[in-house]
């Protein structure tokens, strides 16, 4: 199970969320340095992630846009940093469409 913690506080998700993540390992690169992706995701549109996310769902909101440091946890444990963002149109229907970049540090 995936959960995302937002300033000490964990997103409502469904329990069928999907997030990849890309885990590359500089350790025999010398020449390169590994690049990251950025996934989007889907999250229930709730009070509870509507606040986290700074009411991004409602029009008025002038801050629709931007970027939240938030911690990635498999199967209850801390496992990724990360950053959220979210674009302009980011809440759609009952969803929110938010976008995920992993972070280089493990936690």
């Amino acid at each position: 199970m995936i959960q995302l913690q937002i300033e000490g506080q964990f997103l409502d998700m469904n329990p069928d969320t999907a997030l990849n993540i890309s885990v590359n390992s500089p350790f025999f690169s010398t020449d390169t340095i590994a690049g990251s992706t950025v996934y989007d995701f889907e999250i229930p549109f709730s009070d509870h992630n509507n606040r986290l996310l700074r009411y991004s769902g409602v029009e008025s909101v002038s801050t629709i846009t931007g970027s939240y440091p938030v911690i990635v946890y498999y199967n209850g444990s801390p496992f990724k940093e990360g950053i959220l963002y979210k674009d302009r149109r980011a809440a759609h229907g009952n969803l929110f469409q938010p976008s995920y970049l992993p972070g280089n540090n493990d936690v």
